[in-house]
């Protein structure tokens, strides 16, 4: 694992700016340089975006409401696709989840301690405890929210652990 840190910082009140903290938590599970990782911040779009692409699509056969949640997902599905490219699928946990994995650094999905009504953030956790947070000022999560294992996969059966 490598041990990157952000180099595009969430900036609170700019919806414009946002954090590469999952391609930068990928570049390090994956023992990557960011480079190789797509900018899933680029996919995530704020209202005036969405406003946009509807005003676009309004003459098109496109549903234009439902282009909101398109456009709100459509990072997730990048993500999805990008991770089986790479002979990886992820699986969930929840914080409540007893049965969870042990002894393993899993991502940790949850609220930003700057900015906490606004802004997700992803880490590393080990036994509930952070292990690593790419963003520089080594906060962690305010609340955690998920984890994510991600587990490699090969003629379509899983191997091992994961991460």
């Amino acid at each position: 694992m490598k041990f990157h840190k952000q180099t595009v910082l969430y900036v609170k009140g700019d919806k414009k700016q946002r954090g590469n903290c999952l391609q930068t938590a990928y570049a390090c599970a994956l023992d990557l340089e960011l480079s190789e990782v797509p900018a899933f911040q680029l996919l995530y779009w704020n209202e005036d975006e969405v406003a946009n692409m509807q005003s676009v699509f309004k003459n098109k056969e496109v549903d234009v409401k439902a282009i909101e949640g398109i456009a709100s997902m459509l990072w997730a599905d990048v993500e999805e696709f990008w991770l089986a490219s790479k002979g990886y699928k992820t699986e969930w946990f929840y914080p409540q989840d007893n049965n969870g994995p042990k002894d393993e650094i899993l991502l940790a999905i949850g609220t930003s301690p700057r900015d906490p009504e606004n802004t997700t953030h992803i880490c590393f956790y080990k036994n509930g405890e952070l292990y690593h947070d790419p963003h520089p000022s080594n906060d962690g999560l305010e609340r955690l929210k998920y984890y994510k294992r991600l587990v490699k996969v090969t003629n379509g059966a899983s191997e091992g652990n994961g991460l």
